[in-house]
């Protein structure tokens, strides 16, 4: 027992269980950033949401790097990736696939990227053809495609695979990355707030500073995008990705006290005039505008990804400031507001949660260690 009467008498320190190297999320991002200037805390979250197995809605203006960065990144981890451009009228046999009575040529053999169920044969769409081997996944601008191909794309993220007859065609590893324009108003279709809890985070990709943009237009290795990415390294295979997630998740720490800071910090979400002050509207008008506030879902989503935010930070148990650094784009698009634009709505939720963080009390910490 510590003199700040936490227990420590279970806890499981660096070096006393069986943790992955933590040189490994270093390297991936060593190798992205060999492509990537002036996205440092995107390359991080994206990093953590690959190790914690969640998936990741960014938010961010077109030609910021988001396609590059998640091609090398899939190279870092030796698998394939795949791009789906969201347009209205796109459907879900366009990433699926296309289902035809015959498809085999005259020596009886499928042509490449299709499968025989049956009478059937389907040829496999972007979302599909790499199988078991697929690491990325980039649905680019989900706020314009229709609610049904909405629902099609998040159920198959969902389940990481999807049925043919009585064939299950997988996708395991695969981390799914849905962007999403906040400038685009016209023929957009936002997502359900029940859609939105699936994704672990919600990120902003900010535009890089003038140093960096200079850099992208005078220097000649970022003139060929597909040069660039032929230069990334791979760091680890898609197997030993597998390993590296649960190793992650049965050997780091949360102590009861920490999760109990957690679920405080989700509780003050229910009634945040309680903790924050905005101007012009006073506490109860704010707790009313709540529609919800964090979800049970939501946090465990905090201690799953705070985990490898103290994995990554050479740790084997789980601090307050792994959660703080987390919390903001683990919660934004989990806490529900009324009566307003979804950019008001993006910025105001992080204004608040931003907040409440600030105010609820988290256990103290002293060298590193909760205590």
């Amino acid at each position: 027992m510590t003199s700040s009467g936490l227990d420590m008498s279970n806890r499981v320190f660096l070096g006393e269980s069986d943790l992955p190297d933590v040189e490994i999320p270093w390297r991936i991002q060593s190798e992205v950033a060999r492509v990537i200037r002036g996205l440092p805390e995107t390359v991080r979250l994206v990093t953590i949401a690959l190790f914690a197995q969640g998936h990741i809605l960014l938010r961010g203006l077109p030609g910021v790097a988001k396609t590059t960065l998640l091609r090398a990144l899939s190279k870092t981890i030796g698998g394939g990736f795949s791009r789906i451009s969201g347009t209205p009228d796109l459907m879900p046999t366009e990433f699926l696939f296309s289902m035809w009575p015959t498809l085999e040529g005259i020596d009886g053999t499928l042509p490449p990227k299709a499968i025989k169920v049956g009478e059937l044969a389907y040829h496999l769409g972007p979302l599909l053809m790499h199988g078991e081997s697929l690491a990325i996944v980039l649905l680019d601008e989900i706020n314009r495609i229709q609610s049904k191909t909405q629902s099609a794309f998040l159920e198959i993220m969902q389940e990481r695979g999807i049925t043919f007859g009585t064939q299950r065609l997988r996708i395991p590893h695969a981390l799914f990355v849905a962007t999403r324009n906040p400038l685009e108003t016209e023929e957009t279709f936002e997502l359900p707030e029940a859609q939105r809890d699936r994704f672990m985070f919600e990120g902003n990709v900010l535009k890089p500073d003038e140093d960096v943009r200079r850099e992208l237009m005078t220097n000649p290795l970022f003139q060929d995008v597909d040069e660039l990415i032929n230069q990334v390294n791979q760091v680890i295979g898609l197997d030993e990705l597998y390993a590296i997630r649960r190793r992650i998740q049965e050997n780091i720490l949360i102590s009861q006290e920490l999760a109990r800071y957690i679920i405080d910090l989700s509780e003050a979400t229910w009634h945040p005039g309680d903790f924050v002050t905005i101007p012009e509207m006073e506490g109860k008008e704010l707790d009313d505008m709540v529609r919800a506030g964090l979800s049970p879902r939501a946090e465990i989503v905090l201690a799953q990804a705070g985990r490898v935010v103290a994995w990554m930070n050479g740790r084997a148990y789980v601090t307050p400031s792994d959660i703080q650094e987390i919390f903001l784009d683990a919660a934004s698009h989990r806490f529900f507001l009324s009566r307003l634009s979804m950019r008001r709505r993006t910025d105001l939720a992080r204004e608040i949660l931003a907040g409440i963080l600030k105010k609820v009390p988290a256990p103290r910490e002293a060298n590193g260690k909760i205590g």
